[in-house]
């Protein structure tokens, strides 16, 4: 594995500590942005100065350098025609797998639906270029199953189900995430790893969301489509909540695995700053899928999953339905440069 060092850029986005797990929303001005560098060896976050010795040379001036995107609310595996056969539809959620690498994805969810949903969930984890983590939506009779085959390591749950179902997360030490709609506080207090499907959060919800150790799922994507109500993505970042921000990607509920587009969305519809929206898809959203103590922030020592932007930071928001990654690098392997960036990189 050949050493690798990203010199140059205008601005490396590192947590104000290492070792968090996750970054409360009140707490996204604390990230900095510095000029620098960063030096990967043996697929793992070195340091952050220059390596004039590394076999890989990559130029990122001009741009910034920022964790990959984990994306922790997915439909993965699935296909386009509802009756497609397990061949079709793995070879589909390949495609979209690697495209989603492209545009920065290097950790995603995958969500089974069912015995066959799962055993499909485990076999396209097997061949993704990605880390993955997989949830179960399955029935309490079918959890244990589940487990053992799959490895899952979440349970997703509806709200009217939680009171009824929710110790089944424990009992199986996986992680309960629900689909809350107006009920919150039910899934809070059966300590749930995340909360989902906040367009009807109500107001008086938010402070014990904002206080819990439950990360807010956002999906801006689905929201805007489904003209639905807006999930209060301001006034929950404002009170200190886990705020994570994923595309949901789904065929019909929220057809798009952009999480550039995302993160332009959140900050159009919540108000979020760059920063905010880039926290929600790193760290915050590692923190979800279990991912954070490897992935999701740049620190030494961390698997050296991380993007080179074209651009600064700031600029994330603005071009919406463009992807501003110039280079993937996915634990110290460079496996994507976009072909009018390519020359950043030399002795790849």
């Amino acid at each position: 594995m050949s050493a690798v060092s990203i010199h140059g850029a205008d601005q490396i986005l590192r947590p104000p500590q290492d070792g968090l797990p996750y970054l409360r929303h009140d707490r996204a001005g604390d990230l900095t942005l510095e000029p620098g560098a960063v030096r990967v060896e043996g697929g793992r976050i070195a340091g952050f100065e220059p390596d004039a010795g590394a076999a890989v040379q990559i130029d990122a001036a001009g741009g910034a350098v920022v964790p990959g995107f984990v994306d922790c609310r997915t439909a993965l595996p699935f296909a386009w025609a509802p009756d497609a056969s397990d061949a079709t539809i793995l070879r589909q959620s390949r495609e979209l797998a690697a495209e989603m690498l492209r545009d920065g994805t290097t950790a995603l969810e995958l969500r089974g639906a069912g015995p066959r949903g799962l055993r499909l969930a485990a076999r396209l984890a097997g061949t993704a270029q990605q880390a993955t983590a997989i949830t179960a939506a399955v029935g309490p009779e079918e959890l244990a199953r589940a487990v053992a085959e799959s490895r899952a390591r979440a349970l997703s749950l509806p709200a009217e189900q939680v009171r009824e179902h929710g110790r089944l997360a424990r009992s199986h030490d996986v992680w309960l995430r629900v689909d809350a709609g107006e009920e919150v506080l039910p899934a809070l207090g059966f300590g749930a790893r995340a909360v989902e499907g906040l367009t009807e959060l109500r107001a008086a919800d938010i402070a014990p969301l904002a206080d819990a150790e439950s990360a807010a799922v956002l999906l801006p994507v689905a929201e805007l489509l489904h003209a639905e109500h807006l999930a209060p993505g301001r006034r929950l970042a404002d009170a200190g909540a886990i705020c994570v921000l994923a595309t949901g990607c789904d065929p019909r509920e929220s057809p798009s695995a952009s999480l550039p587009l995302a993160i332009g969305l959140a900050a159009r519809l919540y108000g979020w700053s760059a920063c905010e929206a880039l926290l929600a898809c790193t760290l915050n959203a590692a923190w979800v899928l279990g991912l954070h103590d490897t992935l999701g922030s740049l620190e030494p020592g961390k698997h050296a999953d991380l993007l080179v932007l074209d651009g600064p930071v700031e600029a994330l928001p603005h071009r919406l339905g463009r992807s501003p990654v110039a280079v993937v690098i996915r634990s110290g392997e460079l496996v994507h440069v976009r072909a009018d960036q390519a020359w950043r990189v030399t002795g790849a």
